[in-house]
């Protein structure tokens, strides 16, 4: 079983941009680092990198949680220490994982049901797990979106998996800044929730992104009737050493690394 305290070493298999600033950063799945399951995790959990002598930080695990052979990372480059050396880094080079942690969207009851997943930015890395984790057992669930926003067209992460996840669920972008070659919608999020084919009483929310996003798509889902308890909501980007020492995560009473990362809106509304 995995120390908590102590990076198992990996080596990076690929490091490659899915924007300006955004990098995919596949890595080599250590011996024994994922216990012997359906799935090699479950969508939502996150594990932390180690880049020796400089620091480490939380990452969400993205993409397909059943791919036992490599972890996916997208890395946004803030201009701090970690994540500068993470998006330099090259085939080969070592870094420390510990992980996976946290709960997962698929523990709150979604089969059977309509779904909207919401993202914005590089906020689709969590929510990518479960996107491709629906794709993969569709007869689970009902009518399925999948709304995601983003500053400019450049900045929607993961665009090469678009047409693949097409045929299973539905998807719409839209951006803030139109560009020359842009011809969808252009706005918030907020634009987007309107005339989606859904049973609001049997409809679960997912819900990851920029705390400015979070309250003004909420006051439209519940236009539609859909109950604080019906939206579960990821607070991955509070989480810093993920064993419940540093305190940096605390929401209300709960501990965002070790009570969540995904909670229902209703139970932490006031703390956000």
């Amino acid at each position: 079983m995995n120390n908590l305290y102590i990076p198992r070493i990996t080596k990076v298999l690929k490091n490659e941009p899915l924007t300006p600033s955004v990098n995919l950063i596949t890595l080599q799945t250590p011996r024994g680092f994922f216990r012997k399951s359906k799935m090699a995790f479950s969508p939502g959990q996150f594990i932390l990198i180690s880049i020796f002598g400089f620091g480490e930080a939380t990452f969400a695990l993205t993409l397909n949680p059943q791919n036992y052979r490599t972890i996916k990372i997208a890395v946004r480059n803030t201009g701090g220490v970690v994540t500068s050396k993470l998006t330099k880094l090259k085939t080969g080079d070592t870094i420390g994982l510990r992980g996976p942690f946290g709960n997962s969207f698929l523990d709150f009851d979604l089969e059977n049901k309509d779904l909207i997943l919401v993202a914005g930015g590089t906020a689709l890395a969590p929510i990518s797990a479960l996107v491709e984790y629906i794709c993969n057992n569709r007869k689970k669930f009902q009518n399925v979106y999948l709304l995601y926003g983003a500053k400019t067209p450049e900045d929607l992460i993961f665009k090469k998996y678009y047409s693949e996840w097409k045929k299973k669920i539905n998807i719409l972008t839209i951006v803030e800044i139109k560009t020359a070659n842009w011809y969808g919608p252009t706005g918030f999020v907020t634009g987007l929730c309107q005339d989606l084919d859904i049973n609001p009483f049997k409809t679960k929310v997912i819900m990851c992104g920029p705390p400015p996003m979070l309250k003004p798509v909420i006051e439209k889902l519940h236009r539609l009737k859909i109950a604080d308890r019906q939206i579960l909501i990821s607070l991955e980007a509070r989480l810093r050493c993920g064993i419940g020492k540093c305190q940096h995560c605390t929401c209300g009473e709960n501990y965002v690394c070790l009570d969540g990362p995904v909670f229902e809106y209703g139970k932490v509304k006031n703390d956000i």
